[in-house]
């Protein structure tokens, strides 16, 4: 793993808390503007970027992490775990898009 890809991982916590503050920002600003004002650009960025760190953050662990552990079914057991955690992951993000676009008001 090289300076660049640590550097990444260990923020990438942090990225992931500021995008879930800005989509409570968000859901706040819907709240008070009514539905009428509520557009999905916003959201559905902020999901996609969520997505983007997720997957970039599972790639590293997967590929650095999960060898460094030395019994043979721990890392197993890591990544089956890691596997359930991201469909569950990608699941979450593909409701909350589905419930993103039933909030759209069209005229």
């Amino acid at each position: 793993m090289n300076s660049q890809q640590i550097d990444s991982l260990s923020k990438s916590a942090g990225d992931v808390n500021e995008d879930f503050h800005q989509l409570l920002a968000l859901f706040a600003q819907v709240e008070e503007n009514e539905v009428e004002a509520f557009h999905t650009r916003r959201f559905n960025k902020i999901i996609k970027t969520l997505k983007s760190r997720f997957k970039v953050a599972l790639y590293l662990l997967l590929l650095y992490l999960t060898p460094a552990i030395p019994d043979a079914d721990s890392q197993d057991q890591f990544k089956t775990w890691f596997i359930v955690w991201n469909n569950s992951i990608i699941l979450a993000m593909q409701n909350f898009e589905h419930v993103v676009e039933s909030l759209v008001v069209t005229p």
